[in-house]
């Protein structure tokens, strides 16, 4: 009698070790395919980014909501596309934390750029200064654009307009197989510090 309990003893030890050892390998596979699609959906806003930043819409546009596509069709004037390149010049994002409901997901982003308040605030300041200084003078419109495009480019390179940092919650839905991104207004004002609140400043007719 002794000896079959040791034995029922020694089988069940037996069989709790090989369920804690399966137990194991069931939480290793689901915290893998976890990481997996939780990389998957950084990679999203990581590729959005650097599309936006080398200027490639294409692929941006693969990596946003068709209802917020309308976003980037700002790039597609070749003046607009300048000041693009401006708007992005000193943008950068980090990745902090990703959640995930099923088909959609929540990701923490840390974005840096230019202020874009203060600089706007003072571009449209210089630009009313300088039409008004310049109203009995012969400046064609174009003479006009490349003026207040350089005085742009000055402004976001000028160290003494320095780099903020905002952290967002960036919303994405799956669709398909592809996470995308839901272009709202926090996501805009991660990108581009300040812009939304200009914009809106100028009235609801703006698209942006």
């Amino acid at each position: 009698m002794e000896v079959k309990d040791k034995k029922v003893k020694k089988d069940s030890k037996k069989i709790i070790k090989i369920v804690i050892f399966a137990l194991i390998i069931l939480f290793s596979i689901f915290f893998v395919a976890t990481k997996i699609v939780e990389s998957k959906i950084a990679q999203s806003v990581e590729i959005f980014t650097e599309a936006i930043k080398s200027g490639d819409r294409e692929t941006a546009n693969k990596y946003v909501t068709e209802n917020s596509i309308s976003f980037l069709t700002f790039e597609e004037i070749p003046e607009n596309q300048e000041l693009m390149n401006i708007f992005i010049k000193h943008l950068s994002a980090e990745i902090l934390n990703v959640s995930k409901n099923k088909n959609e997901a929540t990701v923490r982003v840390k974005f840096s750029n230019k202020d874009f308040e203060v600089i706007m605030t003072k571009y449209m300041q210089e630009v009313v200064a300088t039409t008004l200084s310049n109203l009995d003078t012969e400046i064609s419109d174009e003479e006009f654009e490349e003026i207040f495009l350089t005085y742009l480019k000055e402004q976001f390179d000028s160290e003494e307009n320095q780099v903020v940092t905002n952290e967002v919650d960036v919303k994405l839905i799956k669709i398909e197989d592809t996470w995308k991104i839901v272009v709202d207004s926090n996501f805009r004002n991660g990108l581009f510090p300040g812009l939304t609140k200009i914009v809106e400043s100028m009235g609801p007719q703006n698209p942006y």
